[in-house]
């Protein structure tokens, strides 16, 4: 008859897949033959073969073969089909087994190319998170914890749902450092496909200048207000000074 097995595997994961054979019969059985066929399905064996053998089994007892398969990279998420063959006293019986392959999520983040951060000016961090995992994250939450070393603008969180297999998406959050090459901490929590929760937390160098370099590096424009402001007073003052000096010479 066909069986259903649910297993959580990721790539390169082994797991055991255990038969139990009972001889419900009166006489005992022999050369008890069971036999996975993997030919075109992700799965390899691991410390095993696909075929296990019981010499013989009594009437009323039972008999165990365990087969340790790997998952290999390019599985998909999915229900696999695998067919099992079964001999014993000259009969033979063939059936299929359903694998629920269910790959874990794996969470990557980085901060993205963003605008150069200066001491003291209000700038947007924009963060890349990447499911690097073979199974899907559901109800993702970005919170960047706060800290002495920079004043949090935006709200603390970024709320982004869903993330598939080998999708992106991008949490931002808008800051004025208070120090140079600050360190940002991020907190994420979500579920995979079962509902079980993941908490991880990412520390996150941030480069930061100060206004001198901002404007040495030609990322900063040098405020020359104050000179263009002096210059024009000082031509005012020559002026009034030249109406003055006219006025009386008349």
């Amino acid at each position: 008859r066909s069986v259903s097995l649910r297993l959580y595997l990721c790539a390169w994961e082994v797991s055991e897949i255990k038969f139990v054979i009972w001889n419900t019969g009166n006489e005992k059985i022999e050369d008890i033959n069971v036999k996975l066929d993997l030919t075109n399905l992700p799965f390899a064996p691991s410390e095993s073969s696909t075929e296990q053998n019981i010499d013989r089994i009594y009437s009323d007892e039972t008999g165990t073969v365990i087969f340790r398969i790997r998952i290999l990279p390019d599985a998909e998420p999915k229900v696999y089909k695998i067919p099992v063959s079964m001999s014993y006293n000259q009969t033979k019986k063939d059936s299929l087994i359903g694998l629920d392959v269910q790959g874990k999520p794996e969470l990557t983040v980085a901060i993205e190319e963003n605008k150069a951060q200066i001491i003291g000016q209000a700038g947007e961090v924009a963060i890349r998170l990447v499911n690097e995992g073979l199974g899907n994250i559901k109800f993702l939450n970005v919170k960047l914890i706060e800290s002495d070393s920079f004043d949090l603008i935006s709200a603390n969180s970024n709320y982004i749902g869903d993330l598939k297999s080998g999708e992106t998406d991008t949490a931002s959050f808008k800051i004025k450092p208070n120090e140079k090459n600050l360190v940002l901490k991020l907190s994420m929590s979500y579920k995979d496909q079962n509902n079980n929760d993941y908490t991880t937390t990412k520390n996150l160098e941030l480069k930061v200048y100060t206004k001198e370099e901002a404007i040495k590096l030609g990322i900063l424009k040098k405020d020359n207000s104050v000179y263009y402001t002096g210059i024009a007073g000082i031509i005012t003052v020559y002026f009034i000074l030249r109406y003055i000096l006219k006025k009386r010479k008349k």
